[in-house]
């Protein structure tokens, strides 16, 4: 047996069948399973001080739905996601789970956190709308990206576009 011939670390590895070695990312990531994946119960120079989540809202929901669409919000690129961005996003998301017969799910990152009290207030019934917290073990972020069948990306990080470029989705 050869060893692979590259090995990457950390979430921004990339996406496995990409560059056909192996990638090693920490468990809080979340990232979906990969026979090419090692995960490390370790962070690599942070704490992984798990903290169970004072409100996790209610997007548990969503996972029992048959049709799912998700909508992951990272970093905007011109700054803080301000309220008329924000109402043409969620306008743009409902719209796009509607056509598809899909309960939307809208994921915060901890660059978008400050906009999920925003989406929460107005989403309403017609989405389920978690907003980041730190170090949660009820983030659906990995979740989402397992098991939504569609899956829209507003603003983000190099990570976040890795991320679901390697989702089974």
């Amino acid at each position: 047996v050869q060893p692979p011939a590259l090995v990457l670390i950390g979430r921004h590895a990339g996406t496995v069948p990409e560059h056909a070695g192996v990638a090693v990312s920490m468990k809080h990531h979340g990232l979906p399973p990969h026979p090419n994946r090692v995960t490390s119960l370790l962070g690599f120079g942070h704490r992984d001080d798990w903290q169970p989540a004072v409100d996790t809202g209610r997007w548990q929901s969503w996972l029992q739905r048959p049709r799912r669409t998700a909508l992951i919000i990272g970093r905007n690129p011109r700054g803080d996601w301000r309220v008329p961005e924000l109402e043409s996003l969620l306008a743009d998301a409902l719209e796009w789970a509607a056509r598809r017969n899909s309960r939307l799910l809208i994921v915060t990152t901890r660059h978008s956190a400050s906009a999920g009290d925003w989406l929460s207030k107005h989403a309403g019934d017609d989405a389920d709308v978690y907003s980041w917290q730190r170090e949660d073990n009820q983030n659906p972020y990995s979740l989402a990206l397992e098991h939504a069948g569609a899956l829209l990306i507003a603003g983000g990080t190099p990570g976040v576009f890795q991320d679901a470029l390697a989702s089974p989705r």
